[in-house]
């Protein structure tokens, strides 16, 4: 369950929701205008995600599990960070940049 333990905490919490009321339309007017709380608070929410798609992808996690636990806070999370991940995938060339996150979201809810 430490694995999860973030999901439980406030400091997680207040990421995600700081997320959410965070103006993502694109990565440009994103990166534009961000501060360092705004890039921080989008990090650790993509991050996190990130790593529970990877513990479904090594098998360490069922889906199941990550459904349960997860339930629409992934597919929030995920149409929320999808337009600055694929900005930014573009910006650094880097395909791979929370893969698992976008690999994570088709495969709950299913």
């Amino acid at each position: 369950m430490r694995l999860y333990a973030p999901l439980y905490g406030v400091e997680l919490t207040r990421a995600y929701w700081y997320v959410q009321g965070l103006p993502l339309t694109d990565h440009e007017a994103f990166a534009a205008d961000a501060t360092l709380d705004d890039w921080v608070a989008l990090d650790q929410v993509c991050s996190f995600f990130d790593a529970m798609g990877l513990l479904l992808h090594r098998r360490i996690a069922r889906i199941g599990l990550l459904d349960e636990l997860l339930t629409s806070s992934v597919f929030e999370a995920w149409n929320k960070c999808a337009p600055f991940v694929e900005g930014n995938r573009r910006a650094t060339q880097t395909a791979q940049n929370y893969q698992w996150f976008e690999y994570l979201v088709p495969s709950t809810g299913t």
